[in-house]
């Protein structure tokens, strides 16, 4: 069955899918609650002085509250901000792709290009046809000078985001960057 689904992709997508599966296997290693941020830091779990307990949220009204205060931190540019709530929600629901790519988002805006490559790997893995996820992949592979799997992701991000009801904007900026490249 996924074999199918598979042999479905073009070779650029099923090429991205096979490094974003690689990627995210590590990416969920990293996964448990509030550990991933010291290994990101460099430091030993538990010896930031400022760590802090998360915060019990209930109900799915209050966990949809976070997620639209951490969206809105990223629209204002504040991704420091952006990543704690994420933290939150991705310790909350480390399988659901939104969270793990606005954590992914977060922490390619705060320069920390090799860690969030595997994330949105994870998030493209989770959800293969979301064509952001491979866009952003393709940047940060590009910044990591891995030029033809940045071009493999950004052609993946253009055949994704074909489609009529997908964000013309990810399709445009995806070739933009992958004329940029070649």
């Amino acid at each position: 069955m996924i074999e199918d689904a598979v042999a479905r992709l073009s070779s650029a997508q099923q090429d991205t899918l096979r490094t974003a599966l690689g990627q995210a296997n590590s990416a969920l290693q990293n996964i448990e609650a509030f550990g991933f941020w010291d290994e990101l830091e460099g430091e030993a779990p538990g010896s930031r002085a400022d760590t802090a307990e998360p915060e019990v949220l209930s109900g799915s009204e209050s966990w949809r509250n976070l997620e639209m205060q951490a969206e809105d931190a990223l629209r204002r540019s504040e991704p420091a901000e952006a990543l704690d709530m994420f933290v939150q929600l991705v310790a909350h629901q480390p399988l659901h792709a939104p969270y793990v790519f606005g954590f992914a988002l977060c922490l390619q805006q705060l320069g920390q290009i090799q860690e969030a490559v595997g994330y949105f790997s994870l998030a493209h893995a989770l959800q293969p046809s979301d064509g952001a996820c491979a866009f952003r992949m393709g940047e940060c592979l590009w910044a990591l000078g891995y030029t033809v799997e940045a071009q493999d992701a950004l052609r993946a991000a253009i055949e994704l985001d074909a489609v009529p009801e997908a964000d013309p904007m990810v399709r445009e900026l995806a070739q933009k960057l992958l004329d940029q490249i070649s």
